[in-house]
């Protein structure tokens, strides 16, 4: 589900459709409680980033942290289930196959690559 007006961000992933304060909400710290109503704000009042970025004096870095930490917003960053290094995308190209270089190339490699 993409939040609709979203801005420049209209491809994030919205995880929450619903977002209910917490009980004890005077009682959390002001981080949390600025936590809260950010997620209020995107997720019930329908806000888009720029507007709460705007309301609450605060930068899309910001605002767009609280949401991915909240889990309103899934985090593209990473793949869940596996590690980012597990796979090598770089293609291995053995040192047979590499043709040698050409005098105007060789001359700036250094002195033990142009030795054969």
């Amino acid at each position: 589900m993409l939040h609709q007006g979203c801005g420049a961000h209209d491809d994030f992933e919205v995880q929450r459709d619903k977002f209910e304060f917490p009980d004890n909400f005077e009682n959390l710290s002001s981080d949390s409680q600025r936590a809260a109503v950010v997620c209020d704000m995107f997720v019930n009042s329908g806000f888009t980033v720029e507007m709460i970025k705007r309301s609450l004096h605060e930068n899309n870095g910001n605002v767009i942290r609280i949401l991915i930490t909240q889990r309103v917003l899934r985090d593209r960053r990473r793949v869940y289930g596996k590690s980012i290094l597990a796979t090598e995308r770089r293609v291995r190209i053995p040192a047979w196959l590499i043709k040698e270089p050409s005098p105007a190339v060789s001359k700036y490699l250094p002195q033990h690559k142009r030795e054969k």
